[in-house]
């Protein structure tokens, strides 16, 4: 069964997002023993996400709830935290907050970015020593190699911390 959800979290139906968190996690109980961690790893985020959106639609927040469910988000999740900047940069007026906003957001998908990385050279790694590939050790280090180029280029143009914090800053300055 497929469950379709709407990017805007005012069109989900909440039964449907109930029947879905619940068909994710018996599926994800039945399937845990024989998981790789990669797809575990997905699979929780995931139900994370749509748990987030079933609290978020339930409790439909003000700009100022929305900028406090940012805050308190304990752990970066590109999903949830590019999903609550896009609603909160349509509540915004302000040219020069916007822009802020959509720098964020941007810099949320450079990072996403990263992980993706990250799991491809996992996948390589996996690939070089199993040798069950045709391609050549120097051809699968080669890709390693420029997708850790890659990773460090994300990395080193600015900490994504650091910014999530002066953008909270301006946010709770009052400028909105």
């Amino acid at each position: 069964m497929i469950v379709l959800l709407p990017y805007d979290p005012k069109e989900i139906n909440l039964e449907s997002l109930k029947e879905l968190v619940v068909i994710l996690l018996e599926l994800y109980d039945k399937l845990k023993p024989n998981l790789e961690k990669d797809m575990e790893n997905y699979l929780k985020k995931k139900l994370k996400f749509y748990n987030f959106l079933n609290y978020a639609r339930i409790n439909e927040k003000s700009l100022y709830g929305l900028i406090e469910l940012f805050r308190v988000q304990t752990e970066i999740d590109y999903q949830i935290d590019m999903l609550l900047l896009s609603l909160i940069l349509e509540k915004i007026v302000e040219k020069e907050l916007c822009a802020q906003v959509n720098s964020m957001i941007g810099l949320l998908a450079k990072y996403e970015r990263v992980d993706e990385l990250k799991y491809q050279i996992r996948k390589l790694q996996t690939e070089l020593i199993s040798k069950k590939n045709g391609y050549s050790k120097e051809i699968i280090q080669f890709s390693i190699e420029e997708r850790e180029s890659e990773m460090r280029e994300i990395e080193a143009c600015i900490k994504l911390t650091d910014e999530g914090v002066k953008l909270l800053k301006e946010l709770n300055s009052g400028k909105i």
